[in-house]
């Protein structure tokens, strides 16, 4: 029986529910002999999943209830898509134009930052940040346990 309550109250995970199985598919026209040439997909335990976007999604309504994210952030944000933050740099530089102001602009690559992300950094911050400790709790236990598999050639 799934009991996803049970899951959260306890702020453990049955281990089978983090078994996640990574699958190499080779991308057209690439080479196959180098790691770029293919693309990775994660094949996640079904229940793990379900829970994990209702956990995703509790977070998230916290986080937007207590005001904890940035008014100009585009992603995460219900109603919102990363084309807001292109929109407010856009208002941001055009009026600074209006008012003859020089502006400046950095661009940063976090490409693969979420697979960097030092875990007890993480809940720290999450602590920090007032969150159900329950809810500290589970995230943690997903994030320290989880096992993860590449699965190469036919299964």
């Amino acid at each position: 029986m799934v009991d996803f309550n049970e899951s959260l109250a306890k702020g453990k995970i049955p281990e089978e529910w983090l078994h996640s199985y990574l699958m190499p598919l080779p991308k057209l026209g690439k080479d196959h002999s180098n790691i770029k040439g293919y693309r990775i997909i994660t094949m996640q335990n079904t229940y793990g999943k379900i829970l994990e976007k209702t956990v995703d999604k509790r977070l998230a309504n916290y986080q937007e209830k207590k005001k904890l994210l940035p008014d100009g952030l585009g992603s995460y944000i219900p109603g919102k898509d990363t084309c807001t933050n292109t929109d407010v740099l856009a208002f941001d530089a055009f009026e600074g134009f209006q008012r003859k102001e020089e502006t400046t602009m950095a661009a940063i690559d976090l490409d693969d930052a979420c697979n960097r992300v030092d875990y007890g950094m993480l809940m720290d911050l999450l602590i920090e940040m007032d969150v159900d400790p329950w809810l500290v709790q589970w995230i943690s236990e997903t994030l320290f346990e989880r096992k993860v598999a590449l699965r190469s050639g036919r299964c």
